[in-house]
């Protein structure tokens, strides 16, 4: 999800023009030509996938058993509950795996299964399955489990699963950060690439995969594809609006199914069915009725995220079972509170790694190839969302990692730059490290602090060989060029048919150039940070905010006085007193 602060020094990069594929797309969908354009660019270029894209349905996703080990997986679930046995989810701890946990565990109290979810503390535990919390379970003489099933974990749980099998207990590994070349030994293992040529489930996250075990499941003990009423109105509600809030905070590519997913229980949150994400939409200031993917990103996501990184995760899936109003209003207001000291938190360590940089680059007289950093004074809850500004700020993968002072463990979390894929940098330095894991835009590590040193240095050589960061620039990608007069509301619904926008479906963006600043520049908002004015172009009169441009006023006034302009801008439908178009700038320049 793109953060929608101006990036003025960006450079521009047009989409070219298609108008032959663009011709017959449109006339296949009923569409215009520049809808038909920002398919292209998001490379749907068949007709069916470009109709998944506009008007996706829930039909259009795939059956289950289409994954790999989904029908094992599905089968044993049925069993359990059939036989009274006890069963155990081992979630994680982000807003994707509290949503899928939430999923399974809402699935099978419904099914009348004996259920109950782990959590790994952040801290204590760690990413992943720990070797010492699956001894505790599998060594339990009291409410003993016989299937355990992971959810966005589990893939590289090798030792975990040998105590697992030990005990005679059945693992199920739903997955999907990447896997090495051998799999752990566990009951079935779903993960979305796994010996399937589904490409429209090739991208599900955590949350995606239990929806669909759910779903398989629910088949499976209903005895027909007809599933009961309970299920199917658990899969049509609060399991669509629990995948939606973890497809979008895991920042997965908004396509395919995951698209339809997104879409679906975005309309299931606007009817606030959830009580405890209702109530947690009501804590961010986020109105339901206008609901966005940006607003699950950069309010719903963090408040979840939060629970885990400051405390106890637990409190974040309970919010999402409960159906206690005082349990929910105390948790929401918990989890509101816990976002804002993780902010407190993060903005001390982003300080104190920005010094440690330009301390860096005033040492070596530029910057390393990538920024790898540690501290014991450093949260580890917290370091990830550091380490994605830091990204932001030098254009450079950065990793950070976070020691125990007593222990020496250090728990890091990594984020990078497009081309360069983390996994495969960390596997590379593995030798250095204890654990790792993690997908090419984010992944998680630990290390012992003595190895540090030599660690950041074989990072870093990696970066060197295989970034050439004097090619690094942010871009800022623009779909088309587009003249104002032809913004009206028909067109801008099209635009807003490809909704919810993301990762791998960005909001689209336009230039217009020749544009004239008619009027006055109107400050916005409390402390002035945004503004607004009206944007001219022969016929076309079109408002345009600038959310974040309150400090280039007078940049913008001299703009103005200087002559027409060329303006990037994502156009939107505002329905306050009358449905119109408006434009929301993304950067200016002088024509």
């Amino acid at each position: 999800m793109s953060d929608p602060s101006p990036k003025p020094s960006a450079r521009w990069q047009v989409n070219p023009p298609r108008p032959e594929k663009c011709q017959e797309l449109a006339a296949a969908l009923g569409v215009s030509e520049i809808t038909a354009q920002l398919l292209l660019n998001r490379g749907v270029t068949d007709v069916e996938s470009a109709r998944v894209l506009c008007n996706g349905r829930m039909v259009d996703l795939h059956p289950p058993l289409q994954l790999t080990d989904m029908d094992r997986a599905a089968e044993r679930i049925r069993d359990a509950v059939a036989r009274g046995e006890r069963l155990l989810i081992y979630g994680d701890y982000d807003a994707d795996g509290v949503c899928a946990t939430a999923v399974l565990l809402r699935f099978l109290q419904l099914a009348g299964a004996t259920a109950e979810a782990h959590i790994p503390d952040r801290l204590t535990e760690g990413y992943g399955l720990n070797e010492a919390t699956a001894r505790a379970i599998a060594e339990r003489q009291t409410d003993r489990v016989s299937l355990i099933i992971t959810v966005d974990t589990g893939i590289g749980a090798f030792q975990e699963a040998r105590i697992f099998k030990q005990a005679g207990i059945d693992l199920i590994i739903t997955d999907h950060h990447e896997p090495d070349a051998q799999l752990p030994d566990a009951y079935a293992i779903v993960h979305p690439r796994r010996g399937t040529d589904v490409e429209l489930g090739a991208s599900l996250p955590g949350v995606g995969l239990a929806y669909k075990l759910a779903w398989a499941a629910s088949v499976a003990i209903s005895g027909s594809e007809r599933v009961r009423p309970t299920f199917r109105e658990f899969l049509a509600g609060d399991a669509l609006a629990f995948a939606a809030v973890g497809i979008i905070a895991d920042s997965v590519p908004l396509r395919g199914e995951n698209h339809i997913l997104a879409k679906h229980g975005l309309r299931v949150l606007r009817a606030r069915r959830n009580p405890g994400l209702s109530r947690l939409m009501e804590v961010a200031g986020v109105g339901s009725e206008s609901l966005t993917a940006r607003d699950i990103a950069f309010m719903i996501a963090p408040r979840i995220n939060a629970a885990g990184r400051t405390g106890d995760a637990r409190r974040a899936l309970d919010l999402l079972i409960s159906d206690d109003p005082e349990t929910i209003a105390r948790l929401a207001d918990e989890l509101n509170q816990a976002n804002r000291q993780r902010q407190t938190i993060e903005r001390r360590i982003l300080d104190d790694a920005v010094a440690k940089v330009e301390a860096l680059r005033e040492k070596n007289g530029e910057l390393p190839p990538a920024i790898v950093l540690g501290s014991s004074e450093w949260h580890p809850g917290v370091i990830g969302i550091v380490a994605s500004r830091l990204v932001d700020r030098y254009l450079r993968p950065a990793v950070l990692a976070a020691f125990d002072p007593e222990t020496g463990l250090g728990r890091g979390s990594a984020r990078s730059v497009n081309g360069f894929a983390l996994h495969e940098a960390l596997a590379a330095c593995r030798q250095h490290l204890v654990k790792h894991g993690g997908h090419a835009a984010a992944a998680g590590f630990s290390c012992r602090q003595d190895e540090f040193t030599a660690f950041a240095r074989a990072f870093e050589a990696v970066a060197a060989e295989r970034l050439k960061t004097d090619e690094i620039q942010p871009v800022l990608e623009i779909d088309a060029e587009i003249q104002l007069v032809d913004l009206n509301l028909k067109l801008a619904g099209e635009f807003e048919s490809l909704a919810p926008f993301g990762v791998g479906n960005p909001q689209p963006q336009f230039l217009s150039r020749g544009v004239t600043i008619a009027g006055r520049i109107q400050p916005l908002g409390k402390t002035n940070r945004h503004l607004a004015f009206y944007a001219r172009q022969g016929d076309g009169v079109i408002r345009c905010v600038g959310f974040g441009f309150g400090p280039r006023l007078f940049e913008l006034e001299e703009l103005q006085k200087a002559g027409p302009v060329d303006l990037v801008f994502e156009p939107q439908i505002n329905t306050w007193a009358g449905a119109k178009v408006e434009l929301v700038l993304r950067d200016i320049r002088a024509e």
